[in-house]
């Protein structure tokens, strides 16, 4: 199976840009999301609405306390229906 960064992976590499990313348990996503992001030195966190949103202007669950609690700006992608991304 191919992984859901597979994508932005190939891109990437098609572009001579490193795109690091990391994967683990946790039992508070968004303080580890901002955790990880402070370490890292991130100028930006950027993440996908799993949710859709359907008439509603509100973001829930992990990405409304990433925003609330992130130190740097958080872009969030919903897609509707997105084919290319050519850039962010």
């Amino acid at each position: 199976m191919q992984s859901a960064l597979a994508s932005v992976e190939e891109r990437a590499a098609e572009l001579g840009v490193a795109v690091p990313h990391r994967s683990f348990p946790s039992g508070k996503p968004a303080r580890d999301i901002c955790r990880v992001a402070e370490e890292e030195g991130a100028r930006l966190i950027l993440l996908g609405s799993h949710r859709p949103l359907l008439q509603r202007t509100m973001l829930g669950g992990v990405v409304a306390e990433v925003v609330a609690l992130a130190e740097v700006p958080v872009g969030v992608l919903v897609d509707r229906g997105l084919q290319r991304v050519d850039r962010v």
